[in-house]
């Protein structure tokens, strides 16, 4: 069995015709709404790069040319600069350590100072009673 097809009446039919052609007319119209916009923009963008004016007047003291003149008094202070050799760095990090060593024990054998908490001082009166 074949199915038989409806037939639609020619009215119907330029119906949907229509409804198609008004579908691609708002998509052509889309289309052209769209591409006119975009040629604005890039134009007006276009235009104002090509019009505006960078601001040359805050790099004058740039262009200014350099004065030739050599200040004597830097090469002398350049020429006077004492260097180091790395056995003197290391002799000398080694006296820090040592004396930063010291130092810690003499800490310990003097005792605890007193605390923020007030802990040791407490201690002491205790004590003295």
């Amino acid at each position: 069995m074949k199915k038989q097809k409806k037939k639609v009446s020619p009215f119907k039919k330029k119906q949907a015709y229509q409804r198609y052609q008004r579908f691609l007319g708002l998509g052509k119209r889309a289309a052209l709404g769209v591409f006119i916009i975009s040629f604005v923009w890039i134009s007006v963008d276009g235009y104002h790069r090509l019009v505006s004016r960078q601001l040359v007047e805050e790099a004058a003291h740039l262009i200014k040319p350099l004065s030739p003149q050599v200040k004597t008094d830097i090469l002398k202070e350049i020429e006077s600069k004492q260097y180091f050799s790395v056995e003197q760095v290391d002799r000398y990090f080694e006296t820090v350590r040592v004396s930063s060593e010291l130092e810690e024990e003499v800490e310990l054998e003097e005792g605890p100072e007193s605390s923020p908490s007030g802990e040791n001082e407490e201690r002491e009166e205790d004590s003295e009673e």
